[in-house]
C-alpha cells in the first residue's frame, strides 16, 4: 500500500474555510512572505556586483577609503543576514508576528543600503553626517530604519526563544544566533551616542585595509561586526558537525561553547573600543577574556 502524502496546502484548504472562500490562509501568506524576502535577499547579489565594479573604476576616496567599499561591505552583510534568518524561517514554524518582523527588518534594511548607496555616489558620509540639508535628513532617516531593526530583531529573538522548536540543534541556533545579533546591533547605539565609530580619536585616521577599522585607535565596529555575524557563524558550526556526523550532545557542545565565545568576544571588543586601544593591539583583558571563552569551548566540547 502507497504510503499517503501529506500536502500543506491541500491542508489549508480542507481545515481552514477562508482557504475555500479565496481569502488566504496563514500557511499560503507565509509562503508568499517568504518568497518575497528571499527573493530580496537575493537582490544584494547583483547590487554587490554593481558596487565592486564603481570601485573598480572610480578611485574617489572618503575617509582614507575609496567610497563604495563601505555601500559594498553593508551589501554583503546584509545579504548574509537575510539569508540567514530566511535559512531559520524555513525550517522553524513562524507566526505572524515573526514574519512581519523578519519583513520590516528586510524592508528597513534595504532603504539603508539606497541610502547608504546614494550618499556613497554623492561623495560624501552616510554615517554621522549632520550637514544641514540633505546630509542630515538622510542620516536622520537612517537612524529611524535602524531602530526598526532593532526592534524587529528584539521581536524575532523573543519570539524564537518562546517557540516550540522539537530540533535542540535548530532550537539553539535560532535563538542563541538572534540574540548574538541583537547583542551585535546594540553596539551601533553607542556609535550613534559618540556620533563616531572611532573612540580616541576622530574617524579618518589609518585604517586596516578592507574593513576600514582604525588600527590606531578604539574602534566600534569590530564588536559590531562579530555580533551581528553570529547566526551564521552557528550555523556554520552546525553544519560542520553534521559533515563530521557529531551525536547530537556533541553539536548541542559545540553550538553552546560557540555561542559563548562570539557573545564574550564582542563585549571584550566594546570594552576594548572604549578604552581606546585598537582591535590591531589587543589589550590585556580582551586576551583574557578571550582565553576564558576558549578555555570553556574546549571543556564543552571534549
Amino acid at each position: 500500500m502507497a504510503t499517503p502524502t501529506f500536502n500543506a496546502n491541500q491542508s489549508a484548504r480542507v481545515s481552514n474555510p477562508s482557504a475555500q472562500s479565496g481569502a488566504r490562509s496563514p500557511i499560503s501568506y507565509g509562503r508568499k512572505m517568504e518568497r518575497v524576502l528571499t527573493s530580496l535577499v537575493w537582490l544584494y547579489v547583483p547590487i554587490s556586483i554593481a558596487l565592486i565594479v564603481a570601485w573598480a573604476v572610480d578611485d574617489t576616496s572618503l575617509l582614507r577609503e575609496n567610497v563604495w567599499i563601505k555601500p559594498l561591505k553593508f551589501s554583503i552583510s546584509i545579504g548574509l543576514s537575510g539569508a540567514a534568518f530566511v535559512w531559520i524561517l524555513r525550517r522553524v514554524p513562524s507566526n505572524r508576528t515573526m514574519r512581519i518582523a523578519t519583513f520590516a527588518s528586510a524592508a528597513a534594511l534595504f532603504i539603508e543600503q539606497v541610502l547608504i548607496t546614494t550618499q556613497a555616489a554623492r561623495g560624501v558620509r552616510s554615517h554621522f553626517n549632520m550637514t544641514p540639508g540633505i546630509d542630515s535628513t538622510i542620516y536622520s532617516a537612517m537612524g529611524n530604519f535602524v531602530g526598526i531593526v532593532w526592534v524587529a530583531t528584539l521581536v524575532l529573538a523573543v519570539s524564537l526563544s518562546r517557540r516550540t522548536i522539537h530540533d535542540p540543534v535548530l532550537k539553539i541556533v535560532a535563538t542563541s544566533g538572534a540574540w548574538l545579533v541583537l547583542l551585535g546591533a546594540s553596539v551601533g547605539f553607542i556609535m550613534v551616542a559618540v556620533s563616531k565609530h572611532s573612540i580616541g580619536a576622530e574617524d579618518g585616521g589609518p585604517i586596516l585595509a578592507l574593513v576600514g577599522w582604525n588600527r590606531n585607535v578604539g574602534d566600534l565596529r569590530p564588536a559590531h561586526f562579530v555580533g551581528l555575524h553570529g547566526l551564521q557563524a552557528l550555523i556554520v558550526v552546525a553544519w560542520a558537525a553534521r559533515q563530521q556526523k557529531w551525536s547530537t550532545p556533541q553539536t548541542l557542545s559545540a553550538l553552546t561553547s560557540a555561542s559563548v565565545v562570539i557573545g564574550i568576544t564582542c563585549i571584550a571588543l566594546t570594552m576594548q573600543a572604549l578604552s581606546s586601544r585598537s582591535v590591531a593591539s589587543p589589550s590585556t583583558l580582551l586576551v583574557a577574556l578571550l582565553a576564558a571563552a576558549a578555555g570553556f569551548a574546549t571543556r564543552k566540547t571534549l
